[in-house]
């Protein structure tokens, strides 16, 4: 082991003092190519305003002994040669404005994971008024685990694979699954892994890079093609696809099994469709007016058509493009690329087998399981007893009933369980939560908030959505106006969050600390003001984070539910200079919009346009004047004044 340590350390040196070298070498070719541009436009400034030769340029602006002129000679760095006389003036001294920490601005919250190691010790401000508490530091390490982004960290799989390389080329080491190498390496240069947790980075650095110089083999279409069901083949765009925020692959939202639920609700009537050809399948003469829905075979029609020119693709399409169209043949005919009547009788062909399938099954007594199958008849599919639909104002007041009674926001995550009823096993009964439009229940859920029926703009109690603070929903709300398209002319008033309906914010230094916003428009009682956007972390995050931001005296961190936190430190929008006041002219309330919990800065009263914006932060009483200097010091006057 001694042996091979001075050899990999300095194997390592040399590995990452290469690294850093090729960098620095980018990083001031960078810099050096800027800044020649950066020089070579301020002198082409200098000398459109100044005469070269010495000659001194005649002031366009009067001066006097407040404002005094004053001449500075200059040479030019890329002409030494070139010589200028530049004025000098001198500007009246001007208040310093605020620090501003960076902060990345969003449009809505980002969900971002928990940081648990420490990448820095934080910088905690001098000032004498606050001391520092000598424990704090480590009582910080203490909650990040002990762990502190160090130099040993940055041991990157690059760098583990030629360091590895380079060493079993100086030992002559040929067996790739020795493992020596890796535990030699994991005694020097880590703490926590092991031997074999370095040998699985190594394996899949190598296996990722070996991948990303392969070939990607050609798309076949012959007899080796397996034909696959509808569920297999939109089974990644059915569970990647997010119903929430209608993307793919979405990060805000977990990932949960969603079970096709098939609904044909575009069935074509036969008796009002025209043939779309000469070959449509209408045009039969041995198929009546209702055959698509038919279960009688038409057996004439499948002797005199093959289907040996059907390739495995076509079949694939054909699969999928059915539970889009269902019956209607014409336009299905038009996506193979094959004639109306063949498409029809491959229908008819694929039911009959399944219908002979069911009928072998059910006469031996073994269970039919269709459910790799696209086709089967709506016949033999069990039909479900539709329940009496409830009272709809009587069930809107159970659901708010049950949505008040508990004073915890429950974070909501759909339920999912398409054939059982919402009973204590579903987890938004559990939870006390009102089921929404993204859980997979049945449509006629007793537990699903039916939405509103308002005929006016939805911003008192009356309106059940109002009531039980939530924004309306377009898809279920359908009498109120939330679905309307044009936001001039749309009359629901409970659509500001998800609509983006916000007031213009101007940012400016503040009267009371720092920055802040001010409104660039006037606002009535209870308009929606802005957001509070931000990162959405846990509320273990957010203890970690708390700590450092009680110590730098300032707080960005606003509770969203039991599960989540968001934070406006690192990024956000300018609802985040909000200073927090005892006397706030706004409000935040955390409303459900469209199944998400988001917070809404509204106005507690009429504010006058440029007028500052403060909200309370809803601190203890200890700590409710503790981050604001004005408040603070005429609340200390008060005091004083009462003694």
């Amino acid at each position: 082991m001694d042996i091979y340590k001075n050899q990999l350390n300095k194997l390592y040196q040399e590995i990452v003092k290469k690294k850093h070298e090729n960098h620095r070498e980018k990083v001031e070719d960078i810099v050096k190519n800027n800044l020649e541009q950066l020089l070579r436009k301020k002198f082409a400034n200098m000398v459109d305003n100044v005469m070269s030769d010495g000659e001194k340029v005649t002031p366009t602006v009067e001066f006097d002994d407040v404002h005094p002129r004053v001449e500075h000679e200059i040479h030019d760095c890329l002409n030494p040669s070139q010589t200028y006389i530049i004025p000098k003036y001198l500007l009246k001294s001007v208040p310093q404005t605020p620090s501003m920490p960076v902060w990345a601005p969003v449009m809505r919250n980002v969900r971002i994971e928990d940081e648990t190691t420490l990448h820095h010790i934080p910088y905690l401000d001098d000032d004498n008024r606050n001391p520092i508490d000598n424990n704090f530091i480590e009582e910080l390490l203490t909650n990040y685990d002990g762990k502190i982004h160090t130099e040993k960290e940055r041991f990157t799989d690059d760098i583990l694979v030629e360091l590895v390389d380079k060493f079993k080329t100086i030992v002559k080491i040929n067996d790739d699954n020795n493992v020596e190498p890796f535990e030699i390496i994991a005694n020097i240069f880590t703490e926590n892994e092991t031997a074999e947790n370095l040998k699985q980075r190594y394996d899949e650095f190598k296996m990722n890079k070996k991948s990303d110089q392969m070939e990607t083999p050609p798309n076949i279409d012959d007899n080796l093609q397996k034909i696959y069901s509808f569920e297999k083949i939109m089974h990644s765009y059915t569970n990647l696809y997010c119903r929430r925020c209608h993307t793919y692959d979405c990060t805000d939202h977990p990932f949960y099994e969603v079970k096709f639920r098939n609904k044909n609700d575009c069935r074509t009537n036969t008796k009002k469709q025209k043939p779309c050809s000469k070959d449509c399948y209408l045009n039969s003469e041995n198929l009546s007016a209702d055959s698509s829905d038919d279960v009688r075979i038409k057996g004439t029609i499948l002797d005199r058509i093959k289907f040996d020119k059907w390739t495995n693709n076509d079949k694939i399409i054909y699969n999928v493009a059915m539970k889009s169209y269902y019956n209607n043949y014409c336009n299905i005919s038009t996506l193979i690329n094959k004639p109306c009547i063949e498409v029809y009788a491959y229908s008819i062909k694929i039911k009959k087998d399944i219908y002979n399938k069911k009928f072998h099954n059910d006469k031996n007594g073994d269970d039919f399981d269709d459910s790799d199958n696209d086709n089967s008849y709506d016949d033999i599919r069990n039909k479900k007893k539709k329940k009496k639909p409830n009272k709809w104002s009587a069930h809107c007041k159970k659901l708010q009933l049950k949505d008040s009674s508990s004073k915890t926001l429950i974070n909501y995550v759909p339920c999912e369980h398409p054939d059982t009823k919402c009973d204590q096993s579903c987890s938004c009964v559990r939870n006390k939560l009102i089921c929404e439009k993204y859980c997979a229940c049945s449509e006629d859920c007793p537990e699903r908030f039916p939405g509103c029926r308002c005929k006016a703009q939805c911003n008192t109690k009356q309106c059940p959505c109002y009531s039980a603070v939530r924004e309306c929903d377009p898809d279920i709300c359908g009498t109120c106006g939330a679905d309307q398209p044009d936001l001039q002319n749309v009359r629901c008033k409970n659509i500001a969050i998800q609509r983006g309906l916000k007031k213009k914010l101007i940012l400016g230094v503040s009267d009371i600390a720092g920055w802040g916003i001010f409104l660039n428009d006037t606002a009535e009682k209870n308009d929606f003001i802005s957001e509070y956007c931000g990162e959405m972390i846990s509320q273990d995050e957010a203890d970690r984070r708390g700590k450092i931001y009680d110590n730098n005296g300032s707080s960005f961190l606003f509770n969203l539910n039991n599960d989540y936190v968001i934070d406006a430190k690192r990024k956000g929008n300018k609802i985040r200079f909000a200073n927090h006041s005892i006397n706030p002219n706004c409000y935040a309330k955390v409303m459900m919009v469209n199944g998400e919990h988001r917070i809404g800065i509204f106005a507690k009263r009429k504010i006058r346009k440029f007028e500052e914006l403060f909200f309370d932060y809803r601190y203890g009483p200890n700590d409710q004047l503790k981050f604001v200097r004005i408040e603070r010091d005429q609340q200390m006057i008060i005091d004083n004044d009462n003694d």
